[in-house]
């Protein structure tokens, strides 16, 4: 574990401490055992320079991301928006050749197939050594490694400028994310874009949804705080809009510096909103506090009273959320619980953290549980149509964004 003194992005030393979730092991290190004994502390805190939201005490990045456990393609709902993201980067601009695409964390290749298809030339880069197969068999591009200046250095010579950088849900997961950006700096073409997507903080921590909080996640990002990074970094954001993926995300664009291509107003627009809402504040965040402790504590007894009578339930995902959720509110001590998820690599596991099992949708029959929880709450439709499609019938409590219980 690295505990940095300095904040990770401007390098300021006023961070101050904010709240701590515990000891919870690594969100994706399933397997037949439960982990604990990999468990680490998830404490939080704030710099009240840039206003990053940052842990406190980073893991190395070799012991999360070489052997990976997330399959971009084992979520439908997923899928289903990375085909959306797709069809927004359909170069529009006329370029000698083939216009060149980066992914950055290209996992499983899903996103790179698809962007092979609208006429780009895409490179992947994923350090989880676990994908190399898949890559393969998909005929794609990739570098196994991590991105940082460096690596950018050696794209730039072999491969030349990039007219579009893909980065989703993977600029928050590194602690060398600043050498990341400024490798992003150095791959843009003159008016090339970056395409970034981070879950966002003002609609998850703010509303109490402290399950984006994990050792994977080293940032809680802000547009406030984007914006800082990305001006440290020699870019600059050019357009900003509120999507719904991750229970609440930020798509940003931005450019290199010196780029000709015009701010649009969608980006003042949310930069002032923040303004508005106190984000670069202390009280914004001490406001974050109060609402992740009282959430904890009226999920830790909504899910006692749902499983009162000891009878079999099940919960429905076990996405890095969901980890953060069994080990952080007291669900991993109920007893009879079951867990259903897509990703076959999970399948024999327990969550980490716990003692509950991981399988398939066989689990609705082999358990007969006639109740449920749903942790990947940020697909709801899906989780319950899938839910109904294997024969369920019951009442399911969703955790977030409000809790409620839904009869199927």
């Amino acid at each position: 574990m690295n505990n940095p003194v300095r904040c990770l992005a401007c390098g300021s030393d006023k961070p101050f401490d904010l709240f701590s979730l515990g000891r919870i092991p690594p969100v994706n290190g399933f397997s037949a055992s439960s982990n604990s004994d990999n468990a680490l502390p998830l404490d939080v805190r704030v710099c009240v320079n840039c206003w990053l939201c940052q842990l406190k005490e980073v893991p190395d990045p070799e012991h999360l991301f070489r052997d990976y456990k997330h399959f971009s393609s084992a979520s439908k709902g997923n899928l289903q928006h990375l085909e959306s993201v797709a069809n927004t980067l359909v170069p529009d601009t006329p370029v000698a050749g083939q216009p060149m695409a980066l992914e950055i964390g290209c996992n499983d290749g899903s996103l790179m197939e698809l962007l092979r298809k609208t006429g780009y030339d895409c490179i992947g880069v994923d350090p989880a050594v676990n994908m190399q197969k898949i890559h393969e068999e998909k005929g794609l591009s990739v570098v196994h490694d991590f991105f940082d200046e460096r690596l950018a250095e050696d794209l730039l010579r072999s491969k030349g400028p990039f007219e579009l950088i893909v980065a989703l849900n993977v600029l928050a997961h590194f602690p060398t994310f600043m050498s990341a950006f400024k490798g992003i700096r150095a791959l843009l073409a003159p008016r090339g874009i970056l395409h970034l997507e981070v879950a966002d903080a003002t609609e998850t921590l703010a509303n109490g949804r402290f399950d984006t909080i994990y050792h994977e996640h080293v940032c809680n990002y802000t547009l406030t705080s984007i914006d800082a990074v990305l001006r440290l970094a020699g870019l600059r954001g050019i357009h900003a809009e509120k999507i719904d993926t991750q229970g609440g995300s930020l798509r940003v664009l931005a450019v290199r510096d010196d780029s000709d291509v015009e701010i649009r107003e969608t980006y003042r627009t949310l930069l002032e909103r923040d303004q508005t809402e106190g984000v670069n504040t202390k009280e914004f965040y001490l406001d974050v506090k109060a609402k992740t402790e009282a959430s904890i504590s009226n999920l830790t007894a909504a899910y006692a009273d749902f499983c009162l009578d000891e009878a079999p339930v099940l919960l429905l995902g076990a996405p890095a959320r969901g980890v953060v959720m069994c080990n952080s509110t007291g669900l991993r001590n109920i007893s009879n619980l079951h867990c259903i998820d897509d990703t076959p690599a999970k399948h024999g596991c327990v969550i980490p953290g716990t003692e509950i099992p991981v399988g398939g949708w066989e689990v609705v029959k082999t358990t007969g549980a006639n109740k449920a929880i749903l942790l990947s709450w940020n697909y709801r439709e899906s989780m319950l149509s899938r839910l109904a499609e294997n024969g369920f019938t019951g009442q399911v409590l969703i955790p977030l964004p409000e809790t409620e219980i839904v009869t199927i």
